[in-house]
């Protein structure tokens, strides 16, 4: 019998010399998609810093409309990355929040934050632990807006959030009417005799959403009367009868610990059931998976000028960024004309609110050589939403920065236990509470640079930083 062992060694080496060459070759696109070089070095090699080249990424002031940037910068604590202040004339910086926060004991209702953004938040992620931290100083109960229905009720664990009897549309959706969209991007029409939304305050997350003081439930009559029933702690139901059209809020109050709202006979789109204190400070958690927050410019603008004093906020956020976000793009410059009309519109609807951008968060791809690092596409993309924030005037937030200075999502998801998911783009919970506690402190060194800022006008002493101690009790 003859010997072939011989041939099997040529065919290796030949196929090995073939990768190497492979190796070699400059960066190829095939139907459009970049592919990855071959390395069969690459697990032996040093890995690459996690940098984006200078010459792919473009200029905060190669893309601003505005010939004078109004760049107020905070006397940063060491170590926090801090918000930085465009406010101009119109005043939608973050003076308006700080301020109201030194009367939050005098006003008759509670402080309100409505964080808008994507499936980053999905379910209170980040704005559980921000909403906890902030009631801890400032006070408040509640878990504040709840859609009527939602696809990650089963998820979100600061609500036990049951609803049956509807359908939803939103922004996203394929179908919807634009007309109908609530604050929330999204409108539920009843299909039942009896539709309902039940929640029930729970504590197994965090702290002060175990109760409620308040309870209000956010619709638009399309009839002269509109018949609803409402019981707390599982208790009678009461009728409730809400007459005239148009947008509508119903309230019941109490010591709540559970509250079921149904509505009867009726064909009105309803928005959302919020549970509160009467004071205090409040979070609202408006995400909507998969929007590139262009979603507002299809909410009339009368619906949002009727939130805005049925529903007064004292703080907007804007988080969003994550499916606009591509490889190697460097332009956003459509992305960043759009969210200068989603600002302006919300500057219009809520004059005088404090409105903060959020950048992209930190997300990683893969480079040619396979190597993860952060995609150039999202440091781009941050300079837009920047630039975004300096051409209208409002108070910025860097998300990117924050997580890089706690090693980047890589970090997160290899963290035991992790803090993100692997697909390095989304944060858990424990990812969530990490970032709530950076921008809480950037809130708090705000505010300090705000009353000093204050005290200097009126010839009074200024607060000095805090020690490193204070600044972890200020977190936990």
């Amino acid at each position: 019998m003859k010997n072939y062992y011989w041939a099997a060694f040529i065919i290796t080496a030949v196929v090995l010399a073939a990768l190497f060459l492979l190796g070699l070759l400059p960066d190829l696109e095939l139907f459009g998609h970049k592919m990855r070089r071959v390395d069969l070095l690459a697990d032996v090699r040093p890995d690459k810093p996690d940098t984006v080249a200078a010459e792919d990424t473009v200029r905060l002031e190669e893309i601003v409309d505005k010939d004078v940037v109004i760049d107020y910068a905070d006397t940063c604590w060491e170590g926090t990355t801090c918000i930085t202040d465009y406010a101009d004339s119109t005043m939608c910086g973050m003076d308006h929040f700080y301020a109201i926060l030194d009367s939050i004991d005098l006003i008759d209702r509670p402080v309100r934050v409505a964080v808008f953004g994507d499936s980053f938040i999905e379910g209170d992620i980040f704005t559980a632990d921000l909403r906890e931290m902030l009631q801890d100083k400032y006070g408040g109960c509640g878990v504040g807006w709840v859609n009527i229905t939602s696809n990650v009720a089963n998820f979100r664990p600061t609500v036990v959030h049951r609803f049956g009897g509807w359908r939803t549309r939103s922004a996203v959706d394929s179908i919807f009417d634009s007309k109908l969209l609530g604050l929330n991007s999204s409108y539920s029409l009843p299909v039942a005799a009896e539709p309902f939304v039940e929640l029930e305050c729970t504590s197994r997350y965090a702290s002060h959403v175990g109760s409620a003081e308040v309870s209000r439930l956010y619709f638009r009559a399309d009839s002269d009367t509109v018949r609803l029933a409402c019981s707390l702690n599982g208790g009678q139901s009461n009728a409730i009868m809400m007459r005239g059209r148009g947008f509508q809020v119903a309230t019941v109050s109490g010591g709540i610990h559970s509250v079921k709202w149904t509505a009867s006979g009726v064909s009105s789109p309803f928005w959302g059931v919020s549970l509160e204190g009467r004071r205090g400070i409040v979070v609202d958690n408006l995400s909507l998976r998969g929007s590139s927050g262009f979603n507002f410019l299809s909410i009339p603008q009368e619906t949002l000028r009727q939130f805005a004093g049925k529903r007064e906020y004292d703080l907007i956020i804007l988080q969003y960024g994550l499916n606009v976000a591509t490889a190697d793009r460097k332009s956003y410059k459509g992305y960043k004309d759009n969210m200068v009309q989603v600002v302006e519109r919300l500057k219009s609807c809520f004059p005088g609110t404090s409105i903060l951008l959020f950048s992209v968060g930190d997300r990683m791809s893969k480079d040619e050589d396979g190597n993860l690092v952060t995609m150039p596409g999202i440091v781009n993309l941050a300079s837009y939403q920047q630039a975004v924030a300096v051409d209208t005037g409002i108070a910025w937030w860097s998300l990117l920065d924050a997580f890089k200075s706690l090693g980047g999502i890589s970090a997160f998801a290899n963290a035991k236990p992790a803090m993100a998911n692997l697909d390095y783009t989304h944060i858990n919970f424990r990812g969530g509470k990490r970032l709530a506690e950076e921008f809480f402190e950037a809130l708090m060194c705000g505010k300090e640079n705000y009353d000093n800022a204050r005290a200097a006008s009126q010839g009074r002493v200024m607060t000095p930083p805090p020690t490193d101690e204070e600044r972890q009790l200020m977190q936990h």
